[in-house]
């Protein structure tokens, strides 16, 4: 039987024991898994190994970890590992491997097509090798996981490495800590995320990622339905850009453990952070620690955390309270565990309950039809909006706060494209939100058309995640008349629509109601829903806007109203 496993690791072999081992390598033709880790091997003995390891084409596991190669070494290795086709463990970690060597190395990758696991962490390859990498690593079609970490590597090579990742489909773990990746290298980093539907580990703690960086991470983050794990710690991490990775948070739904600690956040970022955590029913450990969150942050966290009901280890912080009075859960309440943390921030919670509330209003409807410049006008203290440009969409859930005085508004503005709508059903529920669904005529010039295919599906899933659903709709661009329409003939057209539209919808709610009525009926643990159904759509006071109106007065049904 030929040897199929060769397992010399911690050995102190140096490069003339590895140059003798390289020579009787080529008679172990059926050898799969050659493990060298934690030896002496420099250049000389990487290079004999490479010509003998280019005879084992069965090899499917190489360790060549914690030794001293250098860009020499790798450079040879490189060449004579391109023969190794069904190759699909490489580890090449903690080495002294440079950019040179890395850009050599990345040569041969490329026909490495079977590879799965790939380490080059602990290196110092920087830009320049990170770039030179790339191409190889673009072929690489069925890598599962890539470790980078600790490499110098800054924005120019985080960019680089961006645009390969577009490909790696198949990609579950990601490393790139310890690096020195600022906002611009995070921003390419995201656009690369897009395809990368099968991520579960995502680590790109201690590097220099601030607000600008984060939100672009977060606009992409939201494909990452299947991600477990999200390092960020130790980064440059301010409100805006926690605010933006709280929205995203809500679309991952499997995320196990996020570590956010040793950042800049403070109570408007542990706001929006709140609202995500909400979401998270999977979340086993949450680390916060280190940031600058205060009592009022501290009180809104609590409500998302509350619904945590597998959470398993709460890290806030361990520092002593500083003059600003950054957050510090009491020692005392931290020996209890998590749940005396909840329990406490809790307290807060109470403390600051009546401060102000908060208006939940859900902007629904099809792409295009003037959600985002609706939820703009109103947050804008002038009033004013502007059109979106295609390419400034909304990806999956956007978010704006109006500060009324006594109340806040916070509006969730929704996506219009059907490949987020599954997901959008979380965020959509909840017994306190208002719903605007929002239409324009100018895409659709009938009534009968705008209500099957923009107003029906929507209805549905309104209805389906929350049966006693404020529901509000809106026809946009009444002051955009259509093409061959006057001014004047626009509007009438318009009014004629809503009224047409407005009769579908009432009867289809009758529908919708008592299926909500059957299926509520048979749950019997949920009385409140049943109220809630009863109900029904709730009619709003009336409103001394002069464009509003009310249509159907007396029954339970929408209420309408025309947007500019």
């Amino acid at each position: 039987m030929q040897l199929q496993r060769l397992a010399l690791e911690s050995n102190q072999i140096e490069d003339a024991g590895a140059v003798e081992l390289g020579k009787g390598l080529s008679g172990l033709t059926q050898l799969q898994e050659l493990d060298l880790r934690r030896n002496y091997i420099e250049d000389a003995g990487a290079s004999a190994l490479g010509k003998g390891l280019a005879e084992l084409t069965q090899l499917k596991q190489l360790c060549l970890g914690r030794n001293q190669i250098t860009d020499d070494g790798a450079a040879e290795l490189g060449k004579d590992l391109v023969k190794l086709t069904q190759l699909q463990i490489l580890d090449l970690m903690r080495n002294d491997i440079g950019a040179a060597g890395a850009v050599e190395f990345g040569k041969g990758l490329a026909g490495l097509t079977q590879l799965h696991r790939f380490s080059l962490g602990e290196n110092h390859i920087g830009d320049v090798g990170a770039a030179g990498l790339v191409k190889g690593l673009a072929m690489l079609v069925q890598l599962q996981r890539l470790d980078l970490g600790d490499n110098q590597i800054g924005d120019a090579g985080a960019s680089a490495l961006g645009k390969s990742l577009k490909r790696l489909t198949q990609l579950q773990h990601l490393n790139l800590q310890e690096n020195k990746i600022g906002d611009a290298g995070a921003v390419e980093l995201g656009n690369g995320f897009a395809r990368l539907e099968q991520l579960q580990h995502l680590d790109l703690g201690r590097n220099q990622i601030e607000d600008a960086g984060a939100a672009a991470l977060g606009k992409n983050l939201v494909m990452l339905t299947q991600l477990h794990r999200l390092c960020l710690e130790h980064n440059l991490i301010c409100d805006a850009g926690a605010s933006a990775l709280g929205k995203s948070l809500v679309m991952l739904t499997q995320l196990q453990h996020l570590n956010l600690q040793e950042n800049k956040i403070g109570d408007a970022g542990a706001v929006e952070l709140g609202n995500g955590f909400a979401r998270l029913a999977q979340l086993k450990r949450l680390s916060l620690g280190g940031n600058h969150i205060q009592g009022p942050g501290a009180a809104e966290l609590a409500k998302g955390l509350t619904r945590l009901d597998h959470l398993q280890r709460l890290d806030l912080d361990t520092k002593p309270q500083d003059a600003r009075g950054h957050l510090r859960v009491p020692a005392e309440v931290e020996s209890k565990g998590w749940m005396a943390v909840i329990k406490f921030l809790k307290k807060l919670e109470d403390q600051n309950a009546g401060n102000m509330s908060v208006i939940r209003v859900i902007l629904a409807g099809d792409s295009q039809q003037g959600k985002t410049s609706l939820r703009l006008a109103l947050t804008d203290p002038r009033g004013l909006t502007h059109p979106i440009a295609v390419d400034n969409r909304t990806i999956a859930v956007d978010e704006g706060t109006w500060n009324a005085g006594s109340f806040t508004v916070h509006f969730w503005d929704l996506a219009g494209q059907e490949a987020y709508r599954a997901a959008q059903s979380i965020i959509a529920s909840g017994d306190r939100s208002i719903y605007l669904l929002v239409y324009s005529p100018l895409v659709h010039l009938t009534a009968e058309v705008i209500f099957q295919q923009c107003l029906m599906p929507w209805l549905n899933l309104m209805y389906s995640v929350s049966p006693g659903a404020r529901v509000y709709l809106v026809s946009t661009h009444l002051e955009t008349p259509g093409q061959g329409y006057s001014a004047s003939c626009w509007k009438q057209h318009v009014s004629q629509i809503a009224d047409q539209v407005m009769a579908r919808v009432m009867s289809t709610v009758k529908v919708l109601e008592g299926l909500c009525q059957k299926e509520i009926h048979s749950l019997t643990k949920k009385k409140e829903l049943l109220q809630h159904c009863q109900t029904g759509f709730q009619m709003s006071s009336d409103a001394s806007d002069s464009k509003r109106r009310r249509i159907g007065s007396g029954h339970r049904y929408p209420d309408f109203a025309f947007a500019d």
